[in-house]
């Protein structure tokens, strides 16, 4: 029966739920490796990740100046822009953070304002009633509400105190892996082909090549696009009138980061400021992110990062979902380009198999 080619792949899927299932029992054994793995695999996903961000500077650099010194004159420059925008930037996002902050309170105390007003209204008296809610209850749970986050704000600032210093730690590890993976990370393909037979070494030249692609695309593209939908959102708000532009500009660059559902959550923080301005703010911001985000996914998305991925929208949705309920937030951030690496390999095993099977059966008819 061990002739049988669905036996062979029974036994060994069998094979490896056993020795899962050995290697589970006595966990306790691989706790150390699991520690270190964890403790570097945040420098070295973030330096991945930043090294696709500057590869193509670096090369540029390199033609006319050795690797090394073009990697250090590259963080020269990082280094002046950071800190000329600490000093410039820093300052103004500090203060509205923190008015933002002292203003929760009056949000809420707004929030009771327009329920004791509006009380009557023939739309909400019957909800009311129905539920047997009063106003004293609701103005209650308000002002409670408002102290209490604003309580958890205060304790969650004071709270990540630990992690402020664990990011730190990675920030100063970063730059050191960085710098390595810049200077001869084109050398690993080469590495690994070393561990491969040599008849197979061009068809897993191509796999890596592609995966490469794949991720420097996404990864250079999508940081390029969330930059640009940062800036547009920022001069949106600023010409609406809306309170704490930066923060809130800021906000939606980084959640465009997040492929799909990223451009809504980020628009949530914006409009619900523009309500407690004015409705009409609140209108046009919905409208005006409306129109960047179409101006993005027409426009900019295409241009900078083309379609590579060719990825459905809903196969995107899928995507996230099972990755944000294994993995939460870095899931969202990292299930795209894992799921265009699948698809990369298993497009070209795919076609590789293909491939052999058309040549057995041209080896067959030649034999008959």
């Amino acid at each position: 029966m061990y002739q049988y080619k669905w036996f062979r792949v029974c036994l060994g899927i069998l094979v490896v739920l056993a020795i899962a299932f050995m290697a589970r029992q006595v966990e306790y054994i691989f706790q150390p490796l699991f520690v270190l793995v964890g403790t570097l695999a945040a420098p070295i996903i973030i330096s991945g990740i930043l090294s696709y961000l500057f590869r193509p500077f670096v090369t540029l650099l390199s033609k006319y100046i050795p690797r090394s010194l073009s990697i250090l004159l590259l963080y020269g420059v990082l280094v002046g822009i950071i800190v000329l925008i600490v000093n410039l930037v820093g300052p103004i996002i500090a203060s509205q953070f923190n008015q933002l902050i002292n203003q929760i309170p009056r949000y809420f105390e707004q929030v009771q304002s327009f329920i004791m007003n509006n009380q009557n209204h023939p739309a909400i008296q019957p909800i009311m009633q129905g539920n047997n809610i009063s106003m004293d209850s609701i103005g209650s749970q308000l002002q409670n509400s408002a102290s209490t986050i604003t309580d958890s704000l205060v304790s969650t600032i004071v709270s990540i105190g630990s992690a402020i210093v664990s990011f730190f730690v990675i920030l100063f590890v970063i730059p050191f892996v960085l710098f390595y993976i810049l200077r001869e990370g084109h050398k690993l393909p080469g590495f690994m082909l070393k561990f491969v037979d040599r008849d197979h070494r061009p068809e897993v030249h191509k796999i890596l090549q592609d995966m490469d692609r794949a991720l420097a695309n996404y990864i250079q593209g999508q940081i390029t696009v969330s930059f640009i939908v940062g800036i547009l959102s920022m001069i949106l708000f600023w010409i609406i009138g809306l309170d704490y532009v930066l923060i809130l500009g800021i906000i939606c660059m980084l959640t465009n980061l997040v492929p799909f559902v990223g451009p809504f959550i980020g628009t949530i923080p914006a409009v619900v400021v523009g309500l407690f301005q004015s409705p009409v703010t609140a209108l046009l911001v919905i409208i005006g992110v409306v129109v960047i985000q179409q101006f993005e996914s027409n426009l900019i998305s295409p241009q900078v990062m083309g379609r590579v991925l060719k990825v459905h929208p809903v196969t995107v949705i899928f995507v996230l979902l099972f990755a944000s309920s294994m993995f939460g937030l870095l899931g969202l951030i990292l299930a795209i380009p894992a799921y265009a690496l699948i698809k990369v390999v298993v497009t070209n095993l795919y076609r590789i198999w293909q491939i052999n099977r058309r040549g057995n059966k041209h080896r067959r008819e030649e034999m008959i």
